[in-house]
C-alpha cells in the first residue's frame, strides 16, 4: 500500500536478487508499502477474492515477459483488480525491448497495458520515483460507459447497461456477434468512422439488441465471441487495409461477462485525435 492508500497485489514468477532486495526495502519502510507473495494461481486467487487490492503489480526485467504475464493474469484470474502495472527495472529502454512488446500486445488487443509501465527504483534518496503509479479515483460503475477508459471498463459496467435498459445513442452501439462475418465486418468499419466523426463512443460486440435496448434476459442478450483476440487483430488489419493512416483511431479489447467474451471498441473522436 502506498501513501495514497492504494493497495497493490504482486504476482511472483521467481525473484531475482535485485527484485528481492527491492521488495525488502519497500516493506522495511513501514506502512508505505505492503505486499502478498503468491507462487501459484490458486494462492493469488485467494488473496484477490478478498477484494482488498486496487492494483496488481507484475515485476521483472524482461518487458515482453511482463506483458505475457499481465495477459495471463487478466484472462485467467478474473476476480482481481482490473488495473495491472508492469514494474520494469531501472535500465534504459531500447527499441529491441519496445518493438516486440508493442506488437505482442497489439496482436492481443492489450496495447493499453503500455500506459501502465512503471520504473522500479529502490534508491532511498529518490523515493518519489518508487513505482510511478499515477493517482486515479475509484472506478464508478455508474459512469456512462463511453466516459470510462477502455482498460477500466468492468463486467459491472456491461451488466448495468442491461439493468438500466440503456438505449443505443450516438455514444453507444450494440452489435450482434454476426457483425464480424462477411459484409457485416465491412459495415462495422464504417460504424467506427461515423462514431469517430461525431463525438466518439463505444461499440460492444456480443450484445444483442431489441428496439435499441439490450435484449433480455441476459441469457439471450449476451453472446460469446469465439477467438476474441483473433477477431480484434482481424478488425485492426481490416481497418488499416481499408483506410491506412487516415482511418478512425480505435482502442479495442475483450471483456468477460458472466463467462461470455465480448469485444469493446472505443472510437476516438477525430477532433481529439487531431489535437493529440
Amino acid at each position: 500500500m502506498n501513501s495514497r492508500g492504494e493497495v497493490f497485489a504482486e504476482e511472483e514468477f521467481g525473484y531475482s536478487t535485485k527484485e528481492e532486495k527491492f521488495f525488502t526495502e519497500l516493506i522495511e519502510r513501514g506502512n508505505r508499502w505492503s505486499c502478498e507473495i503468491a507462487t501459484r494461481n490458486s494462492d493469488l486467487q485467494r488473496y484477490l477474492i478478498n477484494e482488498q487490492f486496487q492494483v496488481l503489480v507484475i515485476v521483472g526485467e524482461d518487458l515482453l515477459g511482463l506483458a505475457s504475464r499481465a495477459i495471463h493474469y487478466l484472462e485467467k484470474l478474473p476476480n482481481g483488480p482490473k488495473r495491472v502495472v508492469l514494474g520494469f527495472h531501472n535500465r534504459p529502454l531500447i527499441s529491441s525491448d519496445l518493438y516486440p512488446t508493442c506488437r505482442f500486445l497489439k496482436d492481443r488487443g492489450r496495447l493499453h497495458l503500455l500506459r501502465e509501465l512503471a520504473l522500479l527504483n529502490s534508491n532511498k534518496a529518490r523515493q518519489k520515483y518508487l513505482p510511478s503509479v499515477p493517482e486515479r479515483s475509484d472506478i464508478n460503475a455508474a459512469s456512462p460507459i463511453w466516459e470510462v477508459a477502455s482498460d477500466q471498463i468492468t463486467e459491472q459496467h456491461i451488466l448495468r447497461l442491461f439493468k438500466s435498459e440503456k438505449e443505443e445513442d450516438d455514444h453507444l452501439d450494440y452489435k450482434d456477434q454476426r457483425c464480424l462475418k462477411g459484409k457485416g465486418a465491412e459495415d462495422l468499419l464504417y460504424d467506427f468512422c461515423a462514431m469517430a466523426n461525431a463525438e466518439g463512443g463505444v461499440i460492444i460486440v456480443g450484445v444483442r439488441e431489441e428496439n435499441g435496448h439490450p435484449m433480455k434476459p441476459l441469457t439471450r442478450g449476451l453472446q460469446s465471441v469465439a477467438s476474441p483476440d483473433k477477431e480484434l487483430n482481424r478488425i485492426d488489419q481490416m481497418r488499416n487495409g481499408k483506410f491506412g493512416l487516415t482511418g478512425p483511431e480505435i482502442d479495442s479489447r475483450s471483456i468477460k461477462v458472466l463467462g461470455k467474451r465480448l469485444l469493446l471498441v472505443r472510437c476516438i473522436p477525430q477532433l481529439q485525435n487531431r489535437l493529440g
